[in-house]
């Protein structure tokens, strides 16, 4: 099973990139998903769920991996970077099996 959950729980408005005051408002709703789901694995596509999960803002005993946001690959990262982190992201999910 796959559950997607963004760590910003409300766009800012003009799609600009949060604050980190929004950023730590969502936390508990977060943290709240995780507790009920209990993720094997978490895979971090950007910046801000990056930065959520290095910082420890909430707990979670899930292996993490961290990687670009796919319009981030899409957009601006050359070939080569995105085929390394495809392959990062399909390993992740090969480990999903063996868990």
């Amino acid at each position: 099973d796959v559950f997607w959950a963004n760590v910003i729980k409300c766009p800012p408005p003009g799609y600009r990139s949060p604050t980190f005051e929004e950023i730590h408002n969502c936390i508990p709703y977060l943290q709240h998903q995780l507790d009920l789901i209990k993720p094997k694995i978490i895979i971090c596509f950007g910046k801000f769920a990056k930065y959520v999960f290095e910082t420890k803002l909430v707990n979670t005993k899930a292996t993490i991996v961290k990687t670009y946001h796919p319009t981030y690959l899409q957009r601006y990262a050359k070939t080569f970077v995105r085929k390394d982190e495809e392959e990062k992201i399909v390993n992740a999910l090969k480990h999903i099996k063996e868990i």
